[in-house]
């Protein structure tokens, strides 16, 4: 069993933004498995999919470490059973990687899980959402993909279910290589 946590923002008005990410990767993880969200026992919203446990943190995304400490209490998981899926602004749009343990970088919703677990060895899968050189970060994470965005981001959406798989079935490393590895267009 793997527990997901997407971090993001609540609310419509940040639905569609580059810094939820996380939340639309989820959305599109629970179509493809059939289950839906609910109400969790903390600040998340949550879905039983199977050999997942999906999770959107309600707290907001400078404070996700709150909502993410309650699901690591409530369910009382190892931390290689938890992985985090985030924004990367450093990242070109659609690029991945996955690592297990590191620093938050300048990701305050990462920083916030790292503080309230107290540890920076969880698992973690970045999506790269690109940063043009003209926008303010703050600006350009809470501005919305574009509908090519997207379908770009549906089509890396399938390789990380795919690592997902692989990691939950024992192949750490096949699922980080998977991730991190750079395509090669023929």
């Amino acid at each position: 069993m793997l527990y997901i946590v997407g971090l993001g923002n609540y609310g419509e008005i940040y639905k569609k933004n580059r810094h939820n990410v996380g939340w639309i990767f989820l959305d599109y993880l629970s179509n493809k498995l059939n289950c839906n969200f609910r109400a969790g026992k903390g600040d998340y919203a949550m879905a039983d999919c199977g050999e997942f446990k999906l999770f959107k943190p309600l707290t907001f995304m400078n404070l996700s470490g709150i909502a993410v400490k309650q699901i690591y209490d409530y369910y009382k998981i190892s931390l290689e059973k938890l992985i985090i899926v985030y924004d990367d602004a450093d990242l070109p749009l659609g690029t991945l990687r996955f690592k297990l343990k590191g620093s938050a970088g300048s990701h305050n919703g990462m920083k916030s899980v790292i503080y309230y677990l107290n540890t920076e060895e969880i698992p973690r899968i970045r999506i790269g959402i690109g940063r043009p050189e003209n926008i303010s970060l703050k600006n350009w994470v809470l501005s919305d993909f574009k509908e090519e965005e997207i379908k770009i981001l549906e089509e890396k959406f399938e390789k990380i279910y795919l690592a997902l798989l692989l990691y939950n079935n024992g192949d750490v490393q096949k699922a980080i290589q998977l991730l991190n590895t750079k395509e090669v267009k023929i």
